[in-house]
Parts: C-alpha cells; structure tokens; sequence
C-alpha cells in the first residue's frame, strides 16, 4: 500500500474522527486524568471531544441506556445538593458521567 493510498483514505474520513484523534493527542501530551485545576490541554480536549461526537436520536436508544442516563443525571445532583456539596463538586461529576456516556454517542455516529 502506498502512501498515497494511505493520505487519499485518510482524507475522505469524516472530520470527527480528526477531531478524536486530536483530542487524544492533546490528553496523551498534556492531559492529567485527575487534573488539580482545569487548564487549556483539558478545555480543549472537552471541546474537540464533543465536536467529535453527535448527539443520538433518544427515540432508537435501548431503554437501559435511556434509564442510565437519567438515573446518573438527575439521582447524584440531587443527592449532591440535598447534602450540601459545593456546585463545582457536582459539576466535576456530571461531567465524568458524561465520559461514561461518550460510547453511546460514538455509537451512534455511524462513521
């Protein structure tokens, strides 16, 4: 195979998949899995990440997946703010529970 087979194939890839491959260059250079404060490596993975996925259509999810979602987005932040958590605390949460759900976004693209 030759490089410029390689480069032809590569270019006609959605540009989502760039924008994962990305985001994973940046957190593999300079991401920290549990970073002390958010820094620019961490806002521009998050942002190349969700321009990487497409929102799913609710309405073809399994009922698992829709009941997991709503449990992990409603039950913790109100657990959270009954017990007088600080809103960064559960902002933190939510946001690795939205982690959790990138394989159903990514599943849903249909590259």
């Amino acid at each position: 195979m030759s490089s410029t087979s390689i480069c032809k194939g590569l270019s006609q890839l959605p540009w989502q998949v760039g924008a994962f491959c990305l985001a994973l260059l940046v957190y593999g250079v300079s991401g920290s899995p549990t970073p002390d404060e958010i820094g620019v490596s961490e806002v521009l993975t998050c942002l190349l990440l969700l321009a990487s996925i497409r929102l799913p259509d609710v309405r073809r999810l399994p009922a698992p997946v829709i009941i997991f979602a709503i449990y992990g987005l409603s039950i913790p932040v109100l657990t959270g703010v009954l017990a007088g958590h600080s809103m960064g605390l559960i902002l933190r949460d939510l946001i690795a529970f939205g982690f959790l759900l990138l394989p159903v976004f990514f599943a849903s693209s249909n590259f």
